[in-house]
């Protein structure tokens, strides 16, 4: 992975990281956080890809209707990461760390059932540690 590659990583990361932490501190309620991120984002992200979708190929009826079904279920997960991360009595910050390992664990996993691929050995190592990590991070 190159330089460019892993700042634009970092980009997405601190993206995703900032939202719940800065609506937890202005004292933003989770539905209304997540409902204006969620907004802003679709507004941002037809402002950056319109000419790829007006130029761009057609999906296929059944992406759209998986993209859908997918996007459903991400907004559902969004609005309970929202209420969760406004939640007084959640530490952010370790509900963030814990959500992290569970897509680090999670999406090779995932990936691998979807798209036929397999994690390599050194890949299973790493999510074993992940499953170590959220051990870790629910004991006290």
């Amino acid at each position: 992975m190159n330089a460019k590659t892993l700042a634009w990583a970092v980009f997405i990361a601190l993206g995703y990281v900032c939202w719940p932490i800065v609506g937890k501190r202005v004292g933003a309620p989770g539905v209304w956080m997540g409902t204006i991120i969620n907004f802003c984002g679709l507004v941002c992200m037809l402002a950056l890809s319109s000419r790829q979708l007006i130029n761009g190929p057609m999906v296929t009826t059944k992406a759209i209707l998986a993209l859908v079904a997918v996007g459903i279920f991400n907004g559902a997960a969004v609005y309970v990461y929202s209420l969760k991360t406004t939640d007084p009595q959640i530490n952010t910050g370790v509900f963030i760390v814990l959500i992290s390992i569970l897509l680090t664990t999670l999406a090779p996993l995932v990936d691998g059932l979807l798209n036929a691929t397999m994690p390599s050995a050194k890949q299973f190592a790493g999510i074993a540690l992940g499953l170590i990590a959220i051990y870790l991070i629910n004991s006290k």
